[in-house]
């Protein structure tokens, strides 16, 4: 948490047990959204290189086969890109006090 908000031991001891749990939901639940986009971008890249190695290679199915590629499961997956919560939204919804800038 102060890595990643910049907070302040004391800030983060000052924190409640359901505050806590909170924001490492928050935590958790951007670092899942941030793993799916670093592997969709991976699944694109790879099915970009399959369908050019197969193309070379004289392939007339490549496009659909590169189509076939994925990394994620079907219930996983996320329609696209999801908008991560600045800073100051996170700490306006927990309720703290900007980090001093010390």
């Amino acid at each position: 948490m102060q890595g990643r908000y910049g907070w302040s031991d004391e800030q983060v001891l000052a924190l409640t047990p359901a505050r806590l749990r909170q924001l490492r939901s928050v935590i958790l639940a951007e670092r899942r959204e941030e793993h799916t986009l670093q592997v969709t971008l991976a699944e694109r890249m790879t099915r970009e290189l399959v369908a050019h190695v197969r193309a070379a290679a004289g392939d007339k199915g490549a496009a659909k086969a590169a189509a076939k590629v994925s990394f994620l499961s079907a219930r996983r997956a996320t329609p696209g890109p999801k908008q991560l919560p600045s800073t100051e939204a996170v700490i306006r919804r927990f309720g703290m006090a900007p980090p001093s800038g010390g």
